[in-house]
This record gives structure tokens, sequence and C-alpha cells, in this order.
């Protein structure tokens, strides 16, 4: 009966249909342990008369795959290593983790620095904290979580590393951080246990050859195949190269039109200049103050004071200053001011590759 059986099969008196269950797909890969199920049903005739269908079903769960990545955040102003100053603190350099596993996972972070040959960072640590979703950019006051806690598949979560400038820290010099992100098991408040081939539970990651089908196992997707990723973003100095220079020339004498020189009764102006080098960052609030007060021999002549001054040939001996925004003498009421002896003066922001000027004048005792 069984080979007649067999025989009737084999000369087409059957038909097959395979009914499957269908689950949920999105960029991180079906979940881990959904079950696929299926099932195949036989259908035949023995003499011309319909048979009992058969049928026969198998089912497997989806197996965990851990994989993410973790890139420097080139998103708007944030491309590229991240500008500082000399002496600045919390210098936030961005990263983005993306979760493509196909569950949910937490992410233990670290930083450390890996290039900074001219010391530009302090010394004190880098700090790493995860955004919170609740203000766009670093927020002290919310985004105070070190680890990533319940990073769903699919999701992105921006990380911000800070570090503080050396006051030593020079215009052009540059510092690069790695940030360190590892896979740990989500599924419950906090860091869970790190995925690794020697943990027990879910942390267990499988070996390749060890094929279970009935439950679910764990596998590394990542780039190392290990659950960690690397990433580096940078710090670059853009600081304002100040350079200071004064000169002075005669502009009158009560002898001479011509030619006039440095005689008692002699007029003398005073120009300085203040150049930013090309290529440097804006330098803001410049305050000059030059105290004449206690040298000998000359007195300030009131009402002369200007600032913003055009230099010409400046930081040469040949230097001069022209024209520039008059100021008062007196104190609070503009950007300069002559007290206690005291000249002073603010100018304007002063740009890479630019120069502005301080004058005023004095007259040689007679």
């Amino acid at each position: 009966m069984t080979s007649k059986l067999k025989l009737l099969v084999g000369a087409s008196a059957l038909t097959c249909s395979i009914i499957g269950g269908t689950s949920a797909a999105h960029a991180a890969g079906t979940d881990a342990g959904v079950d696929i199920n299926n099932t195949v049903t036989v259908d035949f005739q023995v003499g011309g008369v319909g048979q009992t269908q058969q049928s026969a079903s198998d089912t497997f769960q989806v197996d965990r795959v851990i994989r993410f990545t973790l890139v420097e955040d080139t998103t708007g102003s944030r491309g590229g290593d991240s500008s500082a100053s000399p002496n600045e603190d919390d210098v936030v350099t961005f990263f983005t983790l993306t979760n493509t596993s196909n569950e949910a996972a937490d992410f233990d972070l670290s930083a450390t620095e890996t290039a900074d040959a001219n010391n530009i960072l302090d010394g004190t640590g880098l700090l790493v904290f995860v955004e919170s979703g609740a203000t766009p950019g670093y927020q002290a006051a919310e985004d105070t979580a070190t680890f990533v806690d319940e990073l769903a598949a699919d999701d992105s979560v921006t990380i911000y590393v800070l570090g503080d400038i050396a006051a030593t820290a020079a215009n052009g010099q540059n510092a690069d951080v790695t940030l360190t992100a590892t896979a740990h098991v989500a599924g419950a408040a906090g860091l869970g246990d790190q995925y690794s081939t020697s943990g027990t539970g879910d942390a267990l990651i499988s070996d390749d050859t060890d094929v279970n089908t009935a439950g679910v196992e764990t596998i590394f997707g990542d780039t190392g195949r290990d659950g960690v990723e690397l990433a580096v973003d940078g710090y670059v100095i853009e600081s304002a190269v100040l350079s200071v220079f004064k000169s002075s020339s005669v502009i009158s004498d009560p002898f001479s039109s011509a030619n006039p020189k440095a005689v008692p009764g002699a007029i003398v102006e005073y120009c300085i200049s203040v150049a930013n080098a090309s290529g440097a960052a804006l330098a803001e609030s410049i305050s000059l103050a030059d105290n004449i007060g206690g040298i000998a021999g000359i007195t300030f002549e009131p009402g002369t004071i200007f600032v913003d001054a055009t230099v010409a040939n400046a930081g040469t001996a040949t230097q001069t200053c022209s024209g520039g925004t008059a100021v008062t003498d007196a104190t609070g009421d503009d950007a300069g001011e002559f007290a206690g002896g005291i000249v002073s003066g603010d100018l304007s922001n002063i740009a890479g590759g630019t120069t502005l000027g301080l004058r005023f004048r004095v007259e040689i005792n007679p």
C-alpha cells in the first residue's frame, strides 16, 4: 500500500500549497524573536478519489543581529572640526549613533584624545553626553545622560563630546578625539550587560556554527563583528593673533611749519596700531590703555583722541594714523576717555588680515 501511494503521488496526482506567516520589515531587518511559521499542504487522489489532505508545519525564530554605526555629525555647521579659542571650556564635538540592529540596544560611551601634538586640550579629560531630544544642541541642564539607554531599531541619537582648551593653544593648532560606542543588552532601565562571547543569557554571542532555529541567538553584524564602533572628530583653534605697534610723529613746533622738530612746545601724535594676522579669528572687545600720566616732559592735548583710525605702514618705523572716530575725554560717554593720566579707547572688531588704530596727541612741555 505504501509503494502504491508513492507511485500515485509520483504520477502527478499531487498538488501542494504553502501557507506562510509574514512579519513587518524595516531598514534594520525583521525583528529579533519573531516567529516565522509556514505550513505545506499535500492534496492527492487514489483511483480518482480525493484523499485526506496532508500537511506539515515549521516554525523558527529570527535571530538577533547587533549592528550600528557611529559617525562624526556633519549636519549644517557641525561639519569638520569644532572651532575653539584658547582657554575656552566645554567646546563640543558632535557624533551620530544609529542602531541598525533588529531590536533595541544600549550603548556604553567613552572618549579619548587620539591626536593632540600641541596639547591644546588642558588635560582635565573629555566628557560625553547624550542628547535628550528636548532642545536641539548641547544643553547642560538637559543632556546629562552618559550612555545610551534603549535605542530602538532604526533610531539615531546625537552624542556630544566636550573638551576644555588650554590657555596656551595657538591659532591653527588642532586635536582629534575618538568616541567609542559598545553595544549592551537593552530591555530594562540602565545599561545592560555587554554583548560578548563570554556573556550569559541574551548577552551571549553565538558561535556561527551553533545553528539553533528553535530559539533566538545573537550575532555581531557591525564593522569588526565585535560590538564596538569608533568615530573621530576634532577641535581646531581659531584665535585672533594680534600685534601692537606704537609710533610717534611731530605735527608742529613753535618755530618751523615746514619741518617740525621735537622741541619744547611741539605737538606730537602717537599712533597705536593693532593688527590681526591673516587667517586668524575675529578679534573682539579690543580695549587700549596708554598711561602717559607719569611720563615727565609731556602733557596730554585735550580733544585729540580718535579710535578706529586708518593705519599706513603698520608695524614699521614709518607707521602713521589718520582719520577715525573722534571721542571725548570724558569717562563713560563713548569709546574713549582720558582719566587719571591714562588715554583709553575701544576699537571695533578686527578681522584676520586687517588693522585698526588709536591716535592722540601730547605737547612737549615748554
